[in-house]
């Protein structure tokens, strides 16, 4: 384990513009994601099938290293990259999930949503705002009521996954999860 973490340090290090681990994390984004549910990927760091491949990009050297695993990127150490690791992966369950013709509601045991992916979903523009409806805002209040919704607020909910997040799962991440193969 303390090679491959030594391992990932030199990757980041040798392609970054600082030369020290705590300076040179700093210089990183996610710029892509995918789901390998057969993982087959192995991480820079040497670790054999990862589940989460990301793509890393440096702002500073223009450098990109992948696949990088979720466990890998944590070691930066940087809450915004753990909080986007969160989402992708609640998105990777939302669309394999609905793959699975599991049932979806927006507050349910299986905690398929959250406030943050909420939100994030919100910036990615999926939400559909009318003059006389904002389904971002409806979902998020919906979200965070303490009282069970009302079944004109269950349905309302359901209709707003229906149509805006299913839409942008089929659109932009259904692509990015590798089905497992038949063996």
């Amino acid at each position: 384990m303390e090679n491959r973490f030594k391992k990932l340090q030199s990757e980041v290090i040798n392609s970054s513009y600082n030369k020290s681990w705590n300076e040179a994390v700093q210089e990183w984004d996610i710029v892509d994601f995918a789901e390998d549910t057969d993982m087959e990927e192995s991480c820079k760091c040497g670790k054999p099938h990862i589940k989460y491949l990301y793509t890393i990009s440096n702002r500073v050297t223009d450098k990109v290293l992948k696949p990088i695993g979720s466990q890998c990127i944590k070691k930066f150490e940087r809450e915004d990259l753990k909080e986007e690791i969160n989402i992708y992966e609640q998105l990777f369950k939302l669309v394999n999930a609905r793959r699975d013709k599991k049932f979806i509601a927006l507050k349910s045991d299986d905690k398929y949503f959250s406030k943050k992916l909420i939100d994030y979903l919100h910036t990615q523009n999926v939400f559909t705002i009318s003059e006389k409806y904002n389904n971002y805002e409806i979902l998020r209040k919906f979200f965070s009521q303490r009282k069970p919704l009302t079944d004109k607020q269950d349905k309302l909910a359901k209709r707003i996954i229906l149509t805006d997040v299913f839409q942008y799962l089929d659109r932009e991440i259904e692509n990015k999860v590798k089905v497992k193969t038949e063996k």
